[in-house]
């Protein structure tokens, strides 16, 4: 749909500058600011993504086993920062590790889960989710890591 507008307003621009070029290159550098001014915008945004999901703890999580090789991943999400969170992005790794401390293991299934969630400021709630991480199966100790990627506010 951006394309059709795009293409759209680019027509037209060309059109109005066989007639009035001073009004079409005034339209066209007031486009060009306004998507500079959204890129900018865009990437603070992502900046501050990261320490948004710095402010938020994993708490009693739990990985049960569901159906066709899927987990239920469930706990509760504490929030920390001073705005509320309404979709949480986590990265979920198994990972299969050998009886000795010897710190091999290898990942055998990794999946991002993304919570829909609504968690005001300085709250916490509870989140169940169902994640496929492959036919996979631990044949030593099953081992799980949760990272915090992405946090979504309103």
């Amino acid at each position: 749909m951006q394309w059709v507008i795009l293409a759209l307003t680019v027509l037209g621009l060309l059109l109005m500058a066989s007639r009035y070029p001073k009004i079409a290159s005034g339209i066209l550098g007031a486009l060009l600011l306004f998507i500079g001014l959204l890129l900018v915008l865009d990437s603070s945004d992502k900046k501050t993504a990261s320490s948004r999901a710095a402010e938020l703890e994993l708490i009693n999580t739990r990985m049960t086993p569901s159906y066709a090789d899927s987990y239920n991943f469930s706990g509760r999400i504490s929030n920390n920062s001073e705005s509320i969170i309404r979709e949480i992005t986590i990265q979920v790794t198994l990972k299969d590790c050998a009886d000795d401390d010897d710190g091999s293991c290898s990942v055998i299934g990794e999946e991002i889960a993304r919570l829909p969630v609504a968690i005001p400021a300085g709250q916490a709630r509870d989140f169940d989710e169902n994640v496929y991480l492959g036919p996979s199966k631990p044949e030593h100790e099953a081992r799980w890591e949760y990272l915090i990627l992405d946090a979504q506010i309103r």
